[in-house]
This record gives structure tokens, C-alpha cells and sequence, in this order.
């Protein structure tokens, strides 16, 4: 299984599902459970799955965890702890759809901040990229105005509802 082919594609497809599966639950959970709350346990149990299989690794490279320590909790903290924690609080005014489509906007951000903060060019494919994922957004966005799928609109839930995903 180790150099099979569609490894890539299975382990992308539950990324998907992971990452769906996360704005459900956070969304139902909205009003029970506080969002740094469910962003720490979150963060926990895949901490404890991810480290099943790679302890060997750490403890072989401890020297160069220990070197970086300060660009590790850096990225932890930006990524695990801000992201995570703004999604779910996004969550409590909005549906679990539109914090998952949202949230399929990440790579974008990260594109365009290393652009501005580092300078780090990026070729024509990414750009349209970009420019297609911005106006995906833009559809889901403005549900008035555009239309998805087979003439479905989206709605843009304006009131904070504690039922219904």
C-alpha cells in the first residue's frame, strides 16, 4: 500500500471528509460546547493518531524539534489554535455548508499571504486557481445573485439558530 498509486488521492479524499465532518460537528454543537473547547480536543485526538505512526521519527529528529521549538508553537499557534478557533466561533452564525466551503478557501489565504509576507512567487496555474476558488466563493457568497449546481441557491443564515445544521 506504501507506493501504491492512488495512496495520494485516498489520503486527499479523507482530508475532505475530515475536514467536512469537523464544520457538521461544529456546527451542532453550537450553544453545548465552547469553540476553543472543541479546537483543543479536536487537536488533541489527531496529535495522539498522527503520533501512532511517526514517535519514531520525532525521537530520531528531537534535536532539530528542540532547535525549532519557537517555529513549531508559532505554527501551531496560527494554524491550529487561530484558524480552528475562528472557524468554530464562524460556526455559531452560519451553516455547517458555508464554514466548509469557506474553509475550502484555506489554500487560498495561505497563497496569498506568503505572497504578501515572504514573496513567494507563485505561476500562472496557481493564479487561476485563485481567481476560480475566489469566484467559487463569491457563488456561495451571494446566493441572491448567483446561482449553483442545477439552479440551487444557498442561503446565508443572518441569526444565530442553536437547532438545524
Amino acid at each position: 500500500m506504501k507506493n501504491t498509486p492512488a495512496l495520494p488521492y485516498i489520503l486527499l479524499t479523507f482530508a475532505a471528509l475530515f475536514w467536512a465532518g469537523s464544520s457538521v460537528v461544529g456546527r451542532h454543537v453550537v450553544g453545548e460546547v465552547p469553540p476553543m473547547a472543541i479546537n483543543f480536543w479536536r487537536w488533541l485526538f489527531a496529535f495522539l493518531i498522527v503520533l501512532t505512526w511517526t514517535w519514531r521519527e520525532l525521537y530520531r529528529n528531537r534535536t532539530l524539534v528542540r532547535r525549532k521549538w519557537k517555529y513549531i508553537s508559532f505554527l501551531a499557534l496560527t494554524s491550529g489554535v487561530g484558524f480552528g478557533a475562528l472557524h468554530y466561533v464562524a460556526l455559531q452564525y452560519t451553516t455547517a455548508i458555508n464554514g466548509a466551503l469557506f474553509q475550502g478557501l484555506m489554500s487560498i489565504c495561505i497563497l496569498v499571504t506568503a505572497f504578501l509576507l515572504l514573496g513567494d512567487k507563485f505561476g500562472r496555474r496557481e493564479s487561476i486557481r485563485c481567481r476560480a476558488g475566489i469566484r467559487r466563493g463569491r457563488v456561495y457568497r451571494h446566493p441572491g445573485r448567483y446561482r449553483c449546481g442545477a439552479g440551487a441557491d444557498l442561503q446565508y443564515r443572518r441569526h444565530h439558530s442553536a437547532g438545524g445544521i
